[in-house]
């Protein structure tokens, strides 16, 4: 949001009627990327897990 208003640019969502020049607008664009931003973080968390589970199941099946 601050690199579009330092810009004096805008958003056009195509699919959502977000319209960043109001308040609520702002808001709802603030809370989609909030949301999106913690999807990343525990996708990320989830792959690392997925990766550690994967390598000590390799470990496991060499072992024997």
């Amino acid at each position: 949001m601050t690199f579009l208003d330092e810009n004096n640019a805008y958003l056009d969502c195509v699919n959502d009627e977000i319209n960043i020049i109001t308040a609520n607008g702002k808001m709802i664009c603030r809370l989609l990327m909030s949301v999106s931003q913690n999807e990343i973080e525990r996708t990320k968390i989830g792959m690392v897990y997925l990766t550690t589970m994967i390598m000590k199941l390799q470990i496991i099946l060499t072992e024997k």
